[in-house]
């Protein structure tokens, strides 16, 4: 049996110097001195390279599972986060595109008061702008503009109170 292409790649891939070639001494010295024959160091070198693959198996296993771990810790600390109260003012500079391609800007300040973790802030700025240029193209300018899109989007928090657990 010969050794082949692959097992000599997995030898390669976890560093064992072990000899692959019948010409050198090395290789006769190893079959001499276990009463081996070619196919019996054949599968002594499969049986090592088992064992590797089973040890990095077994490795990226524990890293899978050490990073799943964390996800979940992050997710459930996520979770546990209280909700505070925001007072604040969001900035919408928008732009209204008329159906002459004629644009103006408008500036809009809207207020807000929300109980809200700290990452859903950005988000919920975003759907109150939406929202307002929805309003505006379908409710308020019907047919007078054929594009209303935000230039700029500031918020500023005034007032951040916890929430108490009663």
């Amino acid at each position: 049996m010969a050794i082949t292409r692959g097992i000599k790649d997995k030898l390669d891939k976890y560093g064992l110097n072990l000899p692959v070639d019948r010409r050198t001494r090395l290789y006769a010295n190893i079959l001499k001195k276990n009463n081996w024959t070619e196919t019996q160091y054949v599968s002594y070198l499969k049986q090592t390279l088992k064992k590797y693959t089973k040890k990095e198996k077994k490795f990226v296993r524990q890293v899978q599972d050490t990073n799943y771990r964390q996800q979940v810790a992050e997710n459930v600390r996520q979770r546990n986060i209280i909700p505070q109260r925001y007072i604040g003012s969001i900035h919408a500079v928008l732009n209204f595109v008329d159906l002459n391609n004629f644009t103006t800007t408008k500036n809009n300040v809207i207020s807000f008061d929300y109980n809200l973790k700290e990452f859903e802030i950005p988000d919920m700025v975003n759907a109150y702008v939406d929202n307002l240029i929805n309003d505006i193209l379908v409710r308020q300018y019907e047919n007078k503009f054929k594009k209303v899109f935000a230039s700029k989007i500031d918020y500023n928090i005034l007032h951040q109170c916890r929430k108490d657990k009663t």
